[in-house]
């Protein structure tokens, strides 16, 4: 019965040393998708700060106009919800991780 018992424990070690690399990996994944997430919300903030410099100095070019402005601001917008989903997967993932090393 020890023996039988010992391979099951050994098992589910086993299983959960499996699920805590699975999680590390994906964690790691989405942290990398986070910080480019965030370095591409700085361009496109710094884009637009330019832009709306143009606008406030009534510099507009003809090639930028509102469609570009409008652009950016859309990009970065969409940006700042997929950084958001990637922050929840993230922390849901680390705490996750936390419950299977404690």
């Amino acid at each position: 019965m020890e023996k039988q018992d010992a391979l099951e424990e050994k098992d589910e070690y086993n299983e959960m040393a499996k699920t805590l690399e699975m999680a590390e990996v994906k964690a790691e994944t989405l942290q990398l998708e986070l910080n480019q997430a965030k370095e591409r919300i700085e361009e496109l903030t710094v884009d637009l700060e330019l832009l709306k410099a143009e606008f406030e100095k009534g510099n507009v070019s003809e090639e930028g106009g509102d469609g570009a402005y409008l652009t950016i601001l859309s990009k970065s917008s969409n940006l700042n919800n997929k950084m958001y989903v990637l922050e929840i997967h993230y922390s849901s993932i680390r705490c996750f991780y936390i419950i299977i090393v404690v």
